[in-house]
Formats: structure tokens, sequence, C-alpha cells
């Protein structure tokens, strides 16, 4: 699954000839959602990577693996410094708030306690590193949108393609095929507007 979000990643980003510019490898990086992004540590993983300005997908690959390897370092430096003789009087949601605070992620309440409930960690403190460890993990899973929340998403686009569609008399638009286009016979169908 990761695999198949870089290759998508990398193709939205890429140029005409499958390549990328280390330019963009930091948007890339916050697109697919990495906590310790900085454009200095981009920028060096980038340098220990490739001397050009482009990488292909090969080399984007091996770009993404030494930056996951410097994602886990940066989050375990984290975990290891925090300051726990602070955090007596803390419950876990605001502990797990204050951690994702440190990794740059605005974590709202609500979905910190969805988290919590998600990675089975209700009856925690959430004040270790396991613990915080078991709810990033959790975080990550519950990333991105609900079946729902995407076929919502494609029905709204649906119609406002259709409408800009119609919206706008040129040649093309007078004849529009029918998407599933087979008649009775096996003929395609068209819908001629006027």
């Amino acid at each position: 699954a990761e695999m198949q979000r870089m290759r998508l990643c990398f193709g939205r980003f890429s140029d005409e000839g499958g390549e990328v510019t280390t330019y963009v490898l930091h948007d890339i990086l916050e697109h697919l959602g990495f906590w310790t992004t900085s454009q200095e540590l981009v920028e060096s993983v980038s340098r220990d990577t490739t001397h050009f300005s482009t990488l292909d997908f090969n080399e984007f690959c091996e770009f993404m693996m030494r930056f996951v390897a410097c994602e886990r370092e940066g989050i375990q430096e984290k975990l290891n410094r925090r300051d726990t003789d602070k955090t007596e009087n803390q419950g876990p949601l605001d502990l797990v708030q204050q951690f994702m605070h440190s990794l740059g992620v605005n974590a709202p309440r609500s979905l910190v306690k969805e988290v919590i409930v998600a990675a089975g960690l209700q009856q925690r403190r959430c004040d270790s590193p396991e613990e915080l460890t078991r709810f990033l993990a959790a975080w990550r899973a519950c990333e991105g949108l609900a079946w729902d929340d995407i076929e919502q998403a494609t029905r709204i686009h649906s119609a406002t393609e259709m409408e800009k569609h119609f919206s706008r008399v040129t040649p093309e638009s007078r004849l529009v095929k029918v998407s599933e286009g087979k008649g009775e016979h096996g003929l395609a169908v068209n819908l001629h507007i006027q």
C-alpha cells in the first residue's frame, strides 16, 4: 500500500520525463504525511541520494527509504527528550496532544480521543514511548478519508463536472457519449444535446 501511495505521489509531482525535481521533495513528503520534514533535512537526504537536481522513480524510492530512517530517528529523539517530570498531573489527551504538537501536528482533542480508542489505549496514560509509538501507528492507520467521504466527494465532483460541461455550449459539448454506451444492438449510444 505504501509503495502504491509513493508511486501515485511521484506521478503527481513528476514531469513528462518521469522524474521529480529535488525542489519538490519537501512538498511530496508533506503530501505523504511525514512529520519531521524540514527543508534542511530534505536537502541533506537528497544530496546523499543523488548529485543531480532530478530523481527517477528508483532514486525517489532510495530517497524515501533514507528519509523514513531519518523520520524514525527524529521521532525516537522526540520520544526520548520528553520531560516526563512535568506530565504527572496531565491526562492522556493532553499528553498526546503535546507530543503531536512537538511533531508539528495540530491534533484536535476529538480526533486524539478517537485514535486512542482505535489504538486500544483507553485505560493507559499514554506517557511511555511504547504507548506513544502505538498511538502514532494508530494515527497513521486512521489517516485519510472514510469510504462514505470518498463516495460523497465523488458524487459532488461528478455533479460539478456535469454542470460545468453543460454550462458552456461548444461543438464538442453538443454530442456527449454515454460512458457505458452500448444500446441493445451493441451500438454506441450517443446523447444529442441542443
